[in-house]
């Protein structure tokens, strides 16, 4: 009775485990976590351990395995849903509380897109901790010995990569079957269909309406020049990424100035991943966007979105062209009536974070 007592008064990282040394407290609070000595809260076990992820669920293993920064961006943003500027942080802490810049908080999802791609299994380990805590889970003392087995021959470079690459599976196939659990549904949906399958990713056949409704030469050349020609395609992409965030007027500093960013990033900042996170942002962004206005799926579910806008970007765009007017993307009619009004900036780029 009284071990039951204790461990039901046990204390959270809210209420710093109970701590009430000063030291450590501010360790606590300034620079990590100290669960792993002083969290005494009783949890359970994942619900399926994670040598029996590749047999038992190996959808979720292969994909962890072959696609580890999309699984593991659309755990976080599950997770965090709807507090991405509130609680997101690199890693969430897992590492050190001192790591994330306030600059990087007012970033989250294109600093999650860095952080996916430059640190997979840290980023994976920050969901873990996350999930911890959310589910009240832990390892099993199997699992903690595997997965610090694999550590030590990882950093002694024995069969780095192998074991790199099932570590990620098993691990965000083990995630994913928690979440699948709890959410009832998987949480890694493609959405490659959208309406009532009366839109589909892979019929590039159909060009209407962005090419006119009935489809005809005139306004095809339209769409080709203004898609296709550098000179006109950033105008266009700044008036499409205004329609998918709901705004009626596409402005510079509000749509255009965003993507001269992503453009310069993409030139002059010498660091891989970085100088294409924020046009991976603005592109992932904007298909989610207009999945929303189709009323396709979840909007919590990010895989599909960030699985499309890096591999298959082309199919995906013309989806989005065929489910919503011309003058989504027509900026020349918005000039010629209205012109172009100087407009706020926004770091908040997708629809519901501006509802």
């Amino acid at each position: 009775f009284f071990f039951h007592f204790q461990m039901s008064d046990a204390k959270g990282p809210d209420e710093n485990y109970g701590i009430e040394n000063e030291q450590l407290l501010f360790i606590q609070k300034n620079i990590f976590d100290l669960g792993m000595c002083f969290d005494k809260r009783e949890k359970g076990p994942w619900e399926l351990h994670i040598c029996s992820v590749p047999c038992k669920v190996p959808q979720y293993y292969l994909l962890g395995c072959c696609c580890p920064c999309c699984v593991a961006f659309n755990h976080r943003e599950v997770l965090l849903n709807g507090k991405m500027f509130e609680e997101y942080a690199c890693c969430q802490e897992k590492y050190g509380k001192c790591w994330c810049t306030p600059i990087a908080r007012q970033v989250p999802h294109c600093c999650l897109i860095a952080e996916v791609f430059c640190c997979t299994g840290c980023a994976i380990a920050g969901n873990r901790a996350l999930m911890n805590e959310q589910y009240q889970v832990k390892d099993s003392t199997t699992e903690f010995l595997i997965l610090l087995a694999a550590a030590v021959l990882t950093f002694f470079g024995f069969f780095g990569q192998i074991i790199g690459c099932w570590v990620n599976g098993v691990l965000n196939g083990q995630q994913e079957e928690h979440l699948a659990k709890n959410e009832g549904q998987s949480t890694l949906r493609p959405y490659s269909r959208w309406g009532k399958g009366e839109n589909n990713c892979w019929e590039l056949w159909k060009c209407e309406p962005c090419c006119g409704e009935p489809c005809n030469f005139m306004d095809g050349l339209k769409c080709f020049a203004c898609w296709v020609l550098p000179c006109f395609a950033l105008c266009t992409m700044s008036k499409f990424y205004a329609t998918s965030v709901k705004d009626e007027e596409c402005t510079i500093l509000g749509h255009f100035l965003p993507y001269v960013i992503a453009l310069a990033c993409s030139m002059f900042v010498p660091i891989p991943v970085f100088n294409s996170a924020p046009c991976l942002l603005l592109r992932i962004a904007t298909r989610h966007n207009f999945r929303q206005h189709d009323g396709t799926g979840d909007p919590r579910y990010m895989f599909g979105d960030f699985l499309f806008g890096l591999f298959c970007s082309p199919c995906a765009m013309c989806q989005e062209l065929r489910s919503t007017p011309m003058e989504s993307w027509d900026w020349y009619a918005q000039y010629k009536e209205k012109s172009v009004s100087a407009g706020e900036f926004s770091y908040k780029f997708f629809v519901e974070e501006r509802a």
